[in-house]
């Protein structure tokens, strides 16, 4: 006869069948209020996107990897889908901007889709607390994301943040589930999110291997974890038939999932293998940016090394360049990235001491950090009231560092969090923790933590308004939250995380972006501001004022006048590449020519993209006979100065002496079309035409 004792549920079963407290009203309401909360983010983002579009002219030229992204993009617009190197950056996004500036989409149209796409990830983030926890959860979840600087202040950059955040809570949910209802479908779904993932989050190719076990171990379905709570009552051979089904169930899966993770990721390391014919699975950069952060100067953000451009498109041909220095050989990129790869791994093993005071610093980073930026300056430009509207989106990341860390330890107890939940939040620190600290390297942690920000939140308000009135959580929540709002006033007595101290950077952007626009008079007047507002700085703004000066001089042929304004700048600023540039032309108008040879090989080390100098240089290695890299160093001209019809005659001039005379028909054609009185490009057009 059947026991009546009831069965006590397995922990398994609490977590999946777990009751969920309803927002009143039921599924409607719950939609209604979501409806609002987006719309209303949507209102307030509006004008924070229209005010830094009016505000601030970086987003009109976008500088550093935003530049090199927006570059790509246009060439994948043109058809040139392989490049001629391995990926050194996020693949997935230049072929999504690619995509984009085919169909005629320019810089704003790119920024009002990546703020639909936010308001999206809001929304998600609050399903995702929802399945894990309840409806007032998820909710809370998403205003909690809606509120945070970061992501807002990403949505209105050329980065690929945006869609990470997004791919990363798609891969979450997809996640959960598979915890939930199990079956080949969904783990097929969960391997693509997580191979596409990989595509905007490198770091997350550790994922796939985790994945393959984490589904191979947990590949039971719901029914099978219930049928084998049961078991008990069964026969010893029942369960053994049990679970080895389960266990071919889950490794099932688990192949699956690798399998189709792995065909999502092939076409980058396909594409990589094309361009060097090296096998790089997605990026070729790990070992130099592992350097970046390893070394006896480092200091847990960003260290650049000596003699390597901290520019994207500088940086392989410098390592390589310091790569063949030290050896004697030339090396591929996988051999060039370990070396520095090594370099570091000895660093951290021959100074233990150092090592893991390093790591505890990037640690620090990772829960503290507010104001350091590697790139994009977000409190600079707060401060220059160049971001409008900001303060709609006041909360820094490091104030969810307390409250999520508890969050996590409630939703184990009473919600749904899984061995990749964990994971999740692990990944980005241990990536900060090895490398060294962004917030960028950071973000994807974010939408795990709303949504456990948002249980501890939650749940703490409703244990102390319970009948038992259990103030544990609540006390929790508010010693937590308050510690790590403590960190930015220890870290502002301890000079640590300052924003003054990303100065030099913030400046070497605008100089960048003033001197893409000439508008040299407007330069003056803002590094005169920027002065006033950080005197700290005495000699960085006087150089950078010194060096547009001599632009202004410059573009009035005051010559004299122009060089003792650039000398001036580069006793002050001698890594100053705009300053040497100008020099450069000076000199050479001046007759000096030979004289101002090394200011333009420095100009265009510092800065390759400068296009005055990256003209000037490609006819200096035509002159010297080094005829292939004259002709790679003119296509790079051509692209930064399209309007110059001397760049295109002296990339026919090269072509014609390489022996490919016909290849540069089409380059004098458009000198000519530029400029029809160009006497020099239509005899040699002649002349080419008649071979």
């Amino acid at each position: 006869m059947p026991s009546s004792k009831r069965r006590t549920p397995t922990s398994a079963e609490r977590r999946l069948d777990k009751p969920r407290a309803e927002v009143p009203g039921g599924r409607h309401r719950y939609a209604v209020v979501a409806a609002s909360v987006l719309l209303c983010a949507l209102i307030i983002r509006i004008p924070m996107l229209a005010g830094a579009l009016n505000a601030n002219p970086m987003l009109e030229h976008p500088q550093n990897d935003a530049h090199v992204y927006w570059e790509m993009a246009g060439r994948i617009a043109g058809g040139d889908l392989v490049d001629d190197k391995p990926f050194l950056s996020v693949p997935l996004y230049p072929y999504l901007l690619g995509l984009l500036r085919a169909f005629g989409v320019g810089l704003t149209g790119v920024y009002v889709l990546q703020l639909l796409i936010h308001l999206v990830t809001a929304g998600l983030i609050g399903l995702l607390a929802a399945r894990k926890t309840d409806r007032v959860v998820g909710l809370t979840a998403a205003i909690v994301f809606l509120l945070l600087q970061e992501p807002a202040f990403f949505a209105a950059r050329l980065l690929p943040s945006t869609i990470q955040l997004l791919v990363v809570t798609l891969t979450i949910l997809a996640a959960d589930r598979y915890a939930c209802h199990g079956g080949r479908g969904s783990a097929a779904v969960f391997g693509a999110l997580v191979g596409l993932l990989c595509l905007i989050y490198p770091p997350a190719m550790l994922l796939v291997p985790f994945v393959f076990v984490w589904l191979w171990w947990f590949g039971r379905t719901p029914q099978q974890l219930k049928a084998g709570s049961e078991g008990k009552r069964q026969e010893r051979t029942s369960q053994r038939t049990d679970a080895k089904r389960w266990h071919s169930s889950g490794l099932v899966a688990g192949l699956l999932a690798a399998v189709v993770g792995i065909a999502v990721i092939s076409p980058a390391t396909i594409h990589n293998f094309a361009a060097c014919g090296e096998f790089i699975p997605i990026t070729a950069h790990a070992g130099i940016t592992f350097r970046q952060g390893n070394a006896p100067e480092s200091d847990g953000v960003y260290t650049c090394i000596e003699g390597i451009s901290p520019l994207r498109e500088r940086m392989h041909e410098d390592a390589a360049s310091l790569y063949a220095a030290r050896t004697g050989r030339q090396g591929g990129y996988r051999e060039v990235d370990r070396y520095y790869l090594h370099q570091g791994l000895g660093f951290l093993a021959s100074n233990p001491a150092k090592a893991f005071r390093l790591v505890a610093q990037k640690v620090y980073w990772f829960f503290s950090g507010r104001h350091y930026y590697d790139y994009d300056h977000l409190s600079l430009e707060r401060a220059e009231g160049i971001a409008p509207f900001s303060y709609l989106a006041p909360v820094p990341t490091a104030w969810l560092m307390g409250p999520g860390l508890l969050g996590v330890f409630l939703i184990a107890r009473r919600g749904r969090f899984s061995a990749f939940d964990a994971a999740m939040l692990i990944l980005p620190l241990v990536i900060v923790a090895g490398f060294w600290f962004s917030p960028r390297y950071r973000l994807p942690v974010i939408p795990l933590l709303c949504v456990t920000t948002a249980a501890a939140i939650v749940y703490a308000v409703r244990d102390v308004r319970a009948e038992a009135r259990k103030p544990g959580p609540i006390i929790g929540v508010i010693l937590l939250t308050a510690a790590s709002i403590a960190t930015g006033g220890i870290n502002h007595a301890k000079l640590f995380d300052r924003m003054e101290s990303s100065i030099t950077s913030y400046v070497d952007n605008l100089w960048r972006l003033y001197d893409e626009t000439g508008d040299y008079e407007a330069a003056v007047d803002h590094f005169q501001r920027l002065q006033q507002r950080f005197p700290d700085h005495p000699r960085l703004f006087p150089g950078v004022v010194q060096a547009y000066l001599g632009k202004i001089a410059m573009t009035q042929q005051r010559w004299a006048e122009a060089e003792e304004a650039f000398a001036r700048c580069l006793q002050i600023d001698p890594q100053n590449a705009a300053a040497h540039s100008g020099r450069w032309w000076v000199l050479t108008q001046l007759g000096r020519r030979q004289e101002a040879i090394p200011d333009l090989i420095e100009a265009v080390r510092l800065d390759p993209n400068e296009p005055l100098s990256a003209l000037g240089y490609g006819i200096h290695l035509a002159e010297q006979g080094q005829l292939e890299a004259a002709e790679k160093q003119l296509r790079h001209a051509i692209t930064l100065t399209p309007d110059e019809p001397k760049a295109y005659f002296n990339l026919a001039m090269v072509l014609k002496q390489v022996g490919r005379p016909k290849e540069g028909v089409p380059f004098l054609q458009e000198a000519l079309r530029l400029k029809p009185a160009y006497t020099r490009a239509r005899q040699l057009l002649k002349e080419l035409e008649s071979e």
